[in-house]
């Protein structure tokens, strides 16, 4: 934490070169509730990169309050009313949210391969679930075309391990 004079300059906002830091620190409660606050300022109003500040709400699309909604477990827990009409309301919104949630598996999925050993390869996450893998992209590819209902195809996730 720090003190700064914030300036406008140009359209742009500067500082006038003089920082005060202060010696404390935050726990991770307190910096995880400060990510937060800020997480929800960002979708509301956007990174405020001028001065005087504009309290007018940007429009945020429906795609990006949904990357937004699904960033991490606590977002999920939240907002999940929101997730649920969002998804509901649009097809190509159900596929960006199995997509985005295909990420969020793969990483405990690489994590879990590590542990046992398996490196240098490829996977499919959908809907949460290992369905392929593979040495090769292509091989994972090849395999997901003989297993995989060509209309599930938008929604899965292809990671390396």
């Amino acid at each position: 934490m720090v003190d700064a004079v914030l300036l406008p300059f140009n359209d742009k906002i500067i500082y006038d070169s003089i920082l005060i830091p202060y010696r404390i620190r935050f726990g991770r409660v307190i910096r995880q509730s400060i990510n937060d606050s800020f997480q929800r300022a960002k979708l509301r109003f956007g990174i405020i990169t001028s001065l005087p500040i504009s309290n007018k709400k940007i429009e945020q699309s429906d795609a990006e309050r949904l990357k937004f909604y699904l960033k991490n477990a606590q977002n999920r827990e939240i907002y999940s009313d929101e997730i649920l009409e969002l998804i509901n309301k649009n097809e190509e919104l159900l596929i960006l949210y199995h997509q985005e949630m295909g990420k969020i598996f793969s990483r405990t999925i690489e994590k879990d391969l590590r542990k046992i050993g398996l490196i240098n390869g490829w996977f499919a996450v959908l809907e949460g679930i290992l369905i392929a893998s593979g040495r090769t992209q292509e091989e994972v590819e090849q395999i997901l075309k003989e297993i995989l209902l060509p209309e599930k195809k938008e929604s899965l996730f292809i990671s390396f391990n």
